[in-house]
């Protein structure tokens, strides 16, 4: 509140961090700039045919434009989409047609949980045939090729799924695989979701080297439009667009301010979780998710429950001690295990 005080923000880098980006910029825009070997209309045509999707409205419109721009770009191209655009749905059309090419297509993220989502996009494995899986988290698929496990050639197509979660070094060994292998490459995420881990933003360094990268703000998650004008404001960011958004999910009843302090959050936590299981008993499908900052909430909300359910009943004593350790942060922590839980 002081006039006399003014903030700034100083972002500090490293001359190898400089370098990285440089190279990335660099590789970036070559690879953006080769269109040999892009799809025609035509081929996407087929492509949507084969998919048996259909892209209409405005929204399938944006996601039909975005085809357009990953399918008949250069050998590298990147597409932003907000959470619930239906990344995943627009690959399949490009899928269908990279394979009707003869392509051999594999996908990547950062974890195998996202890269095994590409899926949905019709990319599959072929271990049931004895072939190879065509998923993989990035450092895996790069240590394939690096190693020689996995030979790739101008008829090769990587799709990066979860963009905004890869780092500067491992975006860069990417674009020398690509150099080195000549394949084609395309990449969707969205910078304002899941960052990466490590130094660089990625998706705007991408944008010195490819020019301006098209987006889908729109969403199909989100049913009506109260929804989606409350999903626009907080992927807006900044005080009064966040603070708009709560307003609007506190009348809404979705979402509320706990009273204190952390133990008083985690607490409640807790007892929502157990009030929603409760009112959903009756639906077998019905499931719960709960996501925190960071691991430690995480474990404090889980012992929160299952505190609960050791009072309830639904787990028995506890019968054994682990000694555990978090794989991030490196903490040791206790874990004992109760009758009835799971592992």
């Amino acid at each position: 509140d002081n006039p006399d005080v003014t903030i700034t923000t100083t972002r500090l880098t490293t001359r190898a961090h400089v370098e990285q980006e440089s190279a990335l910029v660099e590789l970036a825009g070559q690879a953006g700039r080769d269109r040999r070997g892009t799809l025609n209309p035509a081929q996407i045509k087929r492509g949507i045919e084969a998919s048996g999707l259909s892209f209409t409205g405005e929204h399938g419109a944006a996601q039909r434009r975005m085809i357009d721009h990953l399918g008949m770009g250069g050998r590298f191209a990147v597409g932003i989409g907000a959470a619930g655009a239906g990344k995943t749905t627009l690959l399949k059309p490009l899928v269908a047609a990279w394979r009707d090419q003869g392509a051999d297509i594999h996908g990547i993220s950062l974890g195998w949980r996202q890269a095994r989502e590409l899926r949905e996009a019709g990319l599959n494995t072929d271990t049931d045939t004895g072939g190879r899986d065509t998923i993989a988290a990035v450092s895996v698929f790069i240590n394939r090729v690096e190693s020689g496990r996995l030979d790739l050639s101008n008829r090769s197509v990587v799709v990066i799924d979860e963009l905004g979660t890869i780092g500067t070094r491992q975006m860069l060994d990417l674009l020398r695989l690509q150099e080195r292998h000549g394949f084609r490459m395309v990449a969707i995420g969205d910078p304002k979701q899941c960052q990466s881990i490590e130094a660089g933003q990625v998706i705007g360094l991408l944008e010195k080297g490819l020019g301006k990268v098209p987006s889908i703000e729109s969403s199909m998650r989100q049913t009506n439009e109260r929804a989606r004008e409350i999903a626009g404001l907080l992927r807006q960011g900044g005080a009064e667009a966040v603070g708009k958004a709560l307003d609007m999910k506190r009348q809404d009843g979705t979402a509320e301010i706990v009273a204190g302090g952390h133990n008083e959050v985690i607490a409640r936590a807790a007892a929502l979780w157990d009030e929603r299981r409760k009112a959903n008993a009756d639906r077998p499908r019905f499931t719960i998710s709960i996501s925190t900052p960071t691991n430690q909430d995480a474990r404090a909300i889980g012992e929160a429950i299952r505190q609960r359910l050791l009072v309830s009943g639904e787990l028995g004593q506890s019968r054994m001690t682990l000694a555990a350790i978090d794989k991030n942060t490196g903490e040791h922590y206790a874990l004992p295990i109760a009758t009835g839980e799971k592992i």
